[in-house]
């Protein structure tokens, strides 16, 4: 096992110990941040549907 997939696996530990509601907010936070980079990289692209 890599470091990154044991790294991957202790993140997903400490997620599951989390409460309902944090894991809910951590993982909101972590897709919202998905797509605000994503709209970033089609803005230096010049694609549509990036970043204002």
């Amino acid at each position: 096992m890599g470091m990154d997939e044991r790294a991957a696996r202790e993140c997903v530990e400490i997620i599951r110990r989390m409460p309902a509601e944090a894991q809910e907010a951590f993982l909101n936070m972590l897709i919202g941040g998905k797509i605000v980079a994503e709209a970033m990289r089609k803005r230096e692209e010049g694609q549509p549907g990036g970043a204002a």
